[in-house]
Order: structure tokens, then sequence, then C-alpha cells
């Protein structure tokens, strides 16, 4: 019990253990943000069965997070540094720069990560095709036209039916 102003303020177990859950707050990897997790956890094993009915919250999987964060974080931040998909070169390099880092990462570590990397792909080859399609302008038969035609309709082939289906543009 808590006395305060000679009232008798009474906290529930329950309570503090959701009061030391809240301080967590962002887990950040820290050796302090880990023994935040843990204090916490600590508290919750002391609770009741019924009293730790009230609480959700995953010990286990915010230490594991906690522990590899420092491995993800730049991983994270490099899929987050990719952006809207727009079949540019700076695109590219990004999704393949995030791929790679991702690629490094432990299986465990990959876990962390909820992100799709074949649907960037996918979407780029998408951006990339349409880019060149408008690139060709009003259509005449010159050799720089020509070329621009051969460009897009290669693009245009190595997408799978899915893909082609989202570009506007009849090379019938």
């Amino acid at each position: 019990a808590i006395y305060v102003d000679n009232m008798t303020v009474t906290y529930r177990n329950v309570d503090i253990v959701k009061n030391l859950i809240n301080e967590i707050g962002d887990i950040d990897g820290s050796d302090e943000c880990y023994a935040k997790i843990v204090k916490a956890e600590e508290a919750y094993n002391l609770l009741s069965d019924a009293e730790k009915a009230e609480i959700t919250y995953d010990f286990e999987g915010k230490k594991a997070y906690c522990k590899v964060y420092a491995a993800i974080k730049p991983v994270q931040d490099k899929i987050d540094a990719i952006g809207t998909i727009d079949g540019t070169n700076e695109s590219y390099i990004k999704i393949q720069d995030a791929e790679e880092a991702y690629d490094a990462l432990t299986d465990e570590q990959k876990a962390f990560i909820d992100y799709d990397f074949n649907k960037a792909w996918s979407d780029w080859k998408v951006a990339y095709c349409q880019g060149l399609v408008d690139a060709i302008g009003e259509i005449a038969y010159t050799d720089a036209c020509l070329a621009k035609l051969d460009a897009a309709k290669a693009a245009y082939d190595e997408l799978t039916a899915e893909e082609q289906a989202q570009i506007t543009y009849d090379f019938a």
C-alpha cells in the first residue's frame, strides 16, 4: 500500500506489472531496455494464474527482439529507405542494398523482419517497364523510336503475366 495525504491507495499486483511493462517503452536493444523486460517478467512470474490471465505481453519474444535489435535495426532502416518503388536505378540500388543486408542476417534475426523482397522486385520491374513504355511517346518510324519500342518490349517480355497486366500499353 502507498500512503498519500493520509489516504491509502492500493495497487493491484497486476497493475504494478502493467506499469512495469509500460515503462519498457520501445524496444531499442539497450541493456537498460533488456533489464526492464526482465524486471517486468520477474514481477509477472510472481502473479497468480488468475492475475497472469490479465496480462498479454510476450516477454520471451521481446527479450529475443531486444537481443537481435542491433543487428536488425540497420536492415530495417535500409528497408524503410526504399520508400516508393519507382523503377529508377536509385530504387533498384535501395532494394538490392536492403536485400543484401537482409541475406547477411541469421534465420533468427530474419524472423523479426517483415518485408517481401519478391514483391519489391516485381513492383520495380513493373515500374521500370512502365517507365520505358511512357518514354516511347508518339510512334514514329525512326531509329530512336524503334529502339525505345524494342527496349520496352524486351522489358515487358521479362514480366510475368500478372506483372504484364499492370502495364498500360498494348504491344500487340
